[in-house]
């Protein structure tokens, strides 16, 4: 079932009660995770916590539940999956822009051009990158 979604695959688990599908995205999976449980109460669990290969994204799902609960959860979650992907299509633009803002803030720091987070430079670049600020 999980292999029929678009962007997702899995190789059929043996011994085991849970599937550990591979995400084909940009975005975190932990994101990923949080916005399928808040926008369709489907719980799955980040496959970033259970040592996946760096680089991929995975969620982990426990197929205990009977086949009717388990294909109503299959089908929200690919329905789920392709709104996720138009709307945080600019997510990983986003995360890049924060890094480079830690990156630039460090090296500011670090030949002492920035001293204090009350500096006028720090005040500036907040003003440019507002998103920043969380």
């Amino acid at each position: 079932m999980l292999n029929a979604i678009p962007g997702i695959s899995c190789v059929k688990p043996e011994g085991a009660f849970y599937a550990f599908p591979k995400l084909e995205m940009k975005q975190p999976d932990e994101h990923f995770v949080g916005e399928l449980i808040r926008e369709t109460g489907v719980v799955i669990v980040p496959g970033s916590g259970f040592g996946q290969v760096p680089g991929t994204k995975h969620f982990r799902v426990v197929f205990l539940p009977n086949e009717l609960i388990l294909e109503k959860a299959y089908k929200a979650i690919g329905q789920f999956f392709v709104k996720y992907q138009k709307k945080f299509a600019d997510l990983v633009k986003v995360q890049f822009l924060k890094k480079w803002y830690t990156d630039f803030y460090d090296l500011l720091r670090s030949v002492k051009i920035i001293n204090n987070l009350n500096d006028q430079c720090t005040i500036v670049l907040f003003s440019f990158f507002p998103f920043l600020i969380t």
